[in-house]
Formats: C-alpha cells, structure tokens, sequence
C-alpha cells in the first residue's frame, strides 16, 4: 500500500522576526556549550520552554494587580452604603 503524500508547505513571506530568534538561540546555544537542532527538526537541550513558567506567573500577578483596585473601591462603597443607612 501506498504512503500518503507528505505536508510540503514553502512560505510565500519571510519572517525576519522568528529567523532572528533562531539566530540568537542558536548563538546561545553554541555559547552554552549544547548541541545545535537535528536535521530533522526536533530541538535538544534545556531551553526549550524555558521561560514560559515565569511569563504565566507576570501574567497571573497582573490580573490580581488590575483587581486589587476594584475590589478595594467596592469595599468602601459598601461600608459607606452601610454607614449611610444606619
């Protein structure tokens, strides 16, 4: 039986942006003393996702601090309310 057809996608535009990451991991990488990708593609090494932990933790630490106003203002309207009604 035949294999299907592999995915063969060449891009019409250049991402300059991700060809300079790459450029700069590649360079780290080679300053860290780590083996560089394998030609198939897969990555090697420790950096891979290294630095997602401390984006997730920016990101959850900057909804409590957008909160942190709101909840304190409905707090004294409460105790206002309350004081205005006895």
């Amino acid at each position: 039986m035949d294999r299907p057809r592999t995915f063969n996608h060449l891009p019409i535009y250049i991402d300059e942006r991700k060809e300079r990451l790459a450029d700069v991991e590649r360079r780290v990488r080679q300053q860290l003393g780590q083996r560089a990708d394998h030609p198939d593609g897969r990555r090697t090494g420790s950096l891979h996702g290294a630095f997602t932990k401390a984006g997730q933790r920016r990101r959850r630490r900057s909804v409590w601090v957008q909160m942190l106003p709101m909840v304190l203002v409905l707090i004294i309207l409460f105790i206002v309310i309350l004081a205005i009604m006895l």
